[in-house]
This record gives C-alpha cells, structure tokens and sequence, in this order.
C-alpha cells in the first residue's frame, strides 16, 4: 500500500484530535480494591517487596466477580500502521537495483469496541473495527497522496475495516498483569474488497482495568487488488503488506 518515494517533500504529521479517556469505574475499583487485600503467602523468611509485588498481581479475573464490561479504543492512546519493502534505483547503480527500504504508514483514527465476559472470556463480544485510510501519513508528501487517492481511493472507501466472526485460543479467564494471546476470525474490507483474514491478538489487562493490545496480520496486495502506481525511481514492491495495530481500550462510558 505504498508507493512514489522518488519525491521530496516536507512530511504531514499526524495530528491526533483531543480526546478524554473515560473515567475509572466500580469494576476498576473492584479490581484495585482485589488486589490490594489479596493475601500473600506467610513463610519463615519475610518476604521481599518484589515477591510480595507478584503475588498481589496473581489473581485471575474469573476470581473477581466482574461480569461483563463494556470497552472503547481510545484513538489518542493508539495506532494502526501498514509496512512493506520497497526496493529502489539509483544513479549511483546505474539504475539497477539499489537500497531496499520499508515504507511505513500510519494514523491514530481507529475506532472500535467490544465487551469482555470476565466470567468467561470465551463469551466475550468483538465489534468491528475501523480504520480511518484518509488519515494514513507516510514519511513522504506523495507517497502519501498516492496511498490515499490512487492505491485506497480514501474519497470513495475512507475506511478500512475488520468485522469479526468468531476468536481461536482465548482462554476462559485472564490474570492481571499477564499477557493472552488468541486470534480473531473475520473479515477485512479495503476499498470494496472483503476477504476473510485473521488478526493475531496480544493482550494484557492493568490493574486499573484497561486492556492494552498488540495485533498483527498480513495481506498480499494483489488480492486485494492494490495497484502501486508506477515511479522511476522505484525498482520493485514487495507483495506482501504487513498490518499492525497496537491500541488502549478504556471502559465505556455508561
């Protein structure tokens, strides 16, 4: 998804709007309230403030009553980007194959939420997912403008999206503090192409109850249908465009 970096031009930058996070609510506080009386285990040797730490923090939610509680992505707190390698010419090698380079782009405009079953994630609900493609910035003015008018066509398809349809490896329960991994089943939609593909989860809650991700996939461009338009200076695009979002999601506000 990404082209013309043969132009020099003073790069965009990404001008996140203001937003407020949502507040803390009685789950967090239930939360925060667990793990502070949380026994730790009594032995002959008193134990260090780092044990002590890490006893605090194994509890597992399934443990805490919680139920169900709503989520919203917080766009200020989060990413989404597109990377892929694309190998230059150069005078310098007479115009055959020169530096290869990894074209990045990137928006803070995703949008999403879901709800988390703490009872048992496996009955979690995971809504679609919205990226804002207009907003995508690169390093270079026309690159950019290439993704944005002539590879996504943002004017007519301003968002690529990914509706979910089911999770594989989710586990009934998470423990504070610690990472899961699972994967979402669905289907992505860039410009009027929808194809099923899944998203690789990383996921960790904090103590205050908010859920920070880490989620990546891959798509190749030609099936999406993804044409680069053609630049001198460019010998050749790599087929394959690596996605990555990495976001914060807060309780929803009630």
């Amino acid at each position: 998804m990404l082209s013309a970096c043969a132009f020099a031009e003073a790069p965009e930058t990404i001008n996140p709007p203001v937003m407020t996070p949502t507040g803390s609510s009685s789950s967090a506080s239930q939360v925060e309230e667990a793990l502070t009386n949380t026994p730790t285990a009594i032995s002959q040797d008193e134990p260090s403030e780092v044990e002590d730490a890490e006893q605090t923090q194994s509890i597992a939610t399934a443990e805490l009553g919680l139920g169900v509680v709503a989520y919203q992505i917080v766009p200020t707190e989060s990413t989404a980007r597109f990377e892929l390698d694309e190998d230059l010419r150069s005078a310098l090698t007479t115009w055959h194959q020169g530096s290869r380079i990894t074209v990045v782009g990137i928006t803070d405009q995703l949008f999403g939420d879901f709800t988390l079953d703490f009872s048992n994630l496996t009955a979690s609900q995971f809504n679609e997912m919205r990226i804002d493609a207009h907003t995508l910035k690169t390093d270079d003015f026309w690159r950019t403008r290439a993704v944005q008018n002539e590879i996504l066509e943002t004017e007519t398809y301003p968002f690529v999206t990914f509706s979910p349809s089911q999770t594989e490896g989710l586990a009934e329960s998470i423990t504070v503090g610690e990472s899961v991994t699972f994967n979402i089943l669905g289907d992505l939609t860039i410009r009027d192409i929808s194809l099923p593909q899944t998203l690789t989860v990383s996921a960790t809650l904090q103590a205050d109850m908010a859920i920070i991700a880490n989620v990546n996939t891959a798509v190749n461009r030609e099936d999406y249908n993804l044409i680069i338009p053609g630049v001198p200076h460019v010998d050749n695009v790599e087929e394959e465009v690596e996605l990555y979002i990495d976001f914060v999601a807060r309780q929803a506000q009630e």
